[in-house]
């Protein structure tokens, strides 16, 4: 049981630090074009997650970060052409 305490508290630190990482970059706006789908595709595996575990708040917060990503990325888009 300890161990399994242990391996969820490392999990969280995990997915908190790269949400960080995710918002620190999206608010520095040192996201490059190419990389925002992949950031996308890995805060959706995250709010999936957070669902799964019944973590509705977290979900909530992860699908606004998305909709944002996919919203810098439309505007990226828009300027090319």
């Amino acid at each position: 049981e300890k161990d399994e305490i242990i391996r969820i508290l490392q999990e969280i630190i995990k997915e908190i630090k790269n949400t960080l990482e995710i918002t620190k970059k999206i608010s520095d706006g040192k996201l490059k074009k190419e990389e925002i789908p992949a950031e996308i595709e890995k805060l959706t595996a995250m709010m999936k997650v957070a669902s799964a575990n019944l973590d509705f708040e977290r979900a909530i917060e992860l699908r606004e970060r998305i909709q944002k990503l996919r919203k810098q990325l439309e505007r990226l888009q828009m300027q090319k052409k």
